[in-house]
């Protein structure tokens, strides 16, 4: 499955969200529309994840779910928490949302969405985030004053 996202708005305001199941020769019709920022997918692209900029005058991003390949959208976040970059692994089981500035932490999923656990944690404050195929492992790229990478494992950081 490929995902993509294209907009029409000015200044990009506001993207449309396709999926494709044949490499993307061809694309569906819109299945979901947002001020999109960043997109997770498992390899069979059932389960999804997208990272959504702020809404109205809210400094927050809020991440939305789905489980049925893009049909339904469920928000997952609230004003207590802003999503800044989010994972999947490749079977989709595992799924970690960051929160990015002052919402250090992270809340993950380890059954498919189902139900979100937060985890106050050094993955905190990331850029960009990646899981290992089978969800054991994360990358964070961080950035303060110099940009770097960390590595986290089930047992907390591992570099």
């Amino acid at each position: 499955y490929v995902v993509a996202y294209a907009s029409n708005s000015p200044y990009y305001t506001t993207h449309e969200l396709f999926i494709s199941s044949d490499y993307g020769e061809t694309f569906s019709s819109e299945i979901f529309r947002g001020p999109i920022t960043k997109i997770a997918i498992s390899g069979d692209g059932k389960y999804m994840l997208c990272c959504c900029n702020r809404e109205s005058s809210s400094k927050l991003y809020y991440a939305y779910y789905s489980g049925d390949y893009g049909k339904t959208w469920t928000k997952i976040t609230d004003s207590s928490f802003s999503a800044r970059t989010l994972a999947i692994s490749y079977d989709g089981k595992y799924m970690v949302i960051e929160g990015g500035y002052s919402y250090s932490g992270a809340r993950i999923s380890a059954d498919y969405g189902k139900t979100w656990a937060l985890k106050h944690s050094v993955i905190g404050n990331s850029f960009a985030l990646g899981l290992s195929s089978d969800g054991k492992y994360a990358i964070a790229g961080k950035f303060f004053s110099v940009s770097y990478v960390q590595i986290f494992g089930l047992s907390g950081l591992i570099y």
